[in-house]
């Protein structure tokens, strides 16, 4: 006999109801039904999907609960078999191999592995950053490690705020030998700069960055993989330059981007987000006609996580699943619907699983800063006012300014204490207390 079920959860739905098909029989409700689409193909067990929920059965547990919780196994069961292979290994095995000393190496080898396995950069950083200043290894480096270290370095410090660590970085880059600094090296390195430039309210150091990049440009453009990366580079600088007011600067980077992908359908998601968040800006900022629809296109190119995805597009896909959800809030705007809203949420909720506030807390505080912001469109456009969706909203803004401060990002501040101001008038408009 099949029962229908309905759940009303504001802070999952949005108001939409939700309704679920199941089974029933003499013994009650067969819920392990409900996730058979979800567990197809996916590699989880029902016996997975209760200890994530922490019940021996699945009775009496939110839709929340359950949402949360698979989103999340989705997630870890597709990073599991990509963190799997340890690309040091064979490294360390050799290191073992060569003499008593080397063991020192190569223990340090396996343990940068270990934390690549769990992409605790941090770890991993360091583990190598020594490596490099060990005048015992000093035969042993390769580009490989002097890339991978500042890479980790450059993670690391970008997700927990800490831009004022990335001198060290160069300065690890400085000390070791020129020919070990290889072309993606130079790519990080002006990441780097430009991520930097980026959180500042001045212009200045984001058009210095272009300029380095061009010069870039003059020196490696040659080699065709090289001057993909470059592009890449200058688009996202144009991109950040365009959401601060320059029309061309965005059109710019939006014809490079669409340059880079003509004969292609699916692109690779660095592309993906950079492009997407051009098209973006061009909608809110510009009103350009059309560019909503461009990035839903863009958004639908991405595809799913290769299992031998490389670091770069790892990292880029919460960034891809923070685009999408900033599509689905512009779409709120226009149509008010209850579907939008919890499809936004739902996006933002998936990139929390690569951003946490333990391991990227900038970046999470970047998605508790939209999560209120998509929160508060919602109340101020809904028939039905909510006043716990508010006291969440107000909670995420809080929880964005812990780690997006006037020190660290001055420009990413100032937006979040926007999105504070109107949630803090719309508690006054409704006589809402929310201390």
């Amino acid at each position: 006999m099949a029962k229908r079920i309905r759940a009303n959860n504001h802070s999952l739905a949005a108001g939409r109801d939700i309704n679920l098909t199941i089974e029933s029989g003499r013994d009650g409700f067969n819920v392990v039904a409900v996730f058979e689409a979800f567990c197809d193909n996916r590699g989880i067990t029902n016996e997975q999907i209760m200890q994530a929920l922490g019940v021996s059965s699945f009775e009496e547990i939110t839709s929340e609960d359950i949402l949360s919780a698979l989103n999340r196994l989705a997630v870890e069961a597709k990073l599991g078999v990509i963190g799997s292979e340890r690309k040091y290994k064979n490294l360390a095995h050799a290191a073992k191999e060569a003499s008593a000393k080397a063991n020192r190496i190569a223990s340090r080898l396996s343990a940068v592995d270990e934390a690549l396995v769990v992409r605790d950069f941090a770890k991993a950083y360091e583990g190598l950053k020594v490596l490099i200043q060990d005048d015992d290894a000093v035969s042993s480096l390769t580009q490989q490690i002097v890339e991978d270290c500042i890479q980790c370095g450059y993670l690391h410090f970008s997700n927990q705020g800490r831009t004022h660590n990335f001198e060290e970085l160069s300065e690890v880059a400085n000390s070791v030998e020129s020919d070990l600094i290889a072309f993606p090296t130079v790519c990080f390195l002006a990441e780097m700069q430009q991520e930097h430039a980026t959180r500042q309210k001045s212009n200045l150091l984001l058009k210095n960055s272009l300029v380095h990049i061009n010069s870039l440009k003059d020196r490696y453009g040659n080699e065709s993989q090289q001057s993909i990366r470059l592009i890449l580079l200058e688009a996202l600088c144009l991109r950040r330059l365009g959401e601060r007011g320059d029309l061309s600067a965005l059109q710019q980077a939006e014809n490079l981007l669409l340059e880079l992908v003509e004969e292609e359908t699916d692109y690779p998601i660095e592309i993906v987000n950079t492009l997407a968040n051009a098209q973006l800006r061009l909608h809110t900022v510009f009103q350009e006609s059309g560019a909503l629809e461009r990035m839903a296109t863009t958004l639908e190119s991405c595809p799913d996580l290769p299992d031998d995805v490389e670091l770069s597009e790892l990292q880029a896909y919460p960034k891809f699943l923070n685009a999408y959800g900033n599509y689905y809030k512009q779409r709120l705007k226009l149509s008010q619907s209850s579907g939008e809203y919890a499809t936004a949420i739902e996006k933002y909720t998936q990139a929390e699983v690569f951003w946490t506030e333990k391991t990227a807390p900038y970046e999470w505080a970047m998605i508790q800063k939209n999560k209120a912001d998509v929160r508060e469109i919602y109340l101020n456009n809904s028939a039905y006012f909510d006043p716990s969706i508010l006291m969440i909203a107000h909670r995420e803004i809080e929880n964005s300014l812990k780690y997006r401060t006037e020190s660290n990002a001055p420009y990413q501040f100032e937006r979040s204490r926007i999105v504070k101001s109107r949630i803090l008038e719309l508690a006054r408009k409704n006589d809402i207390n929310l201390s």
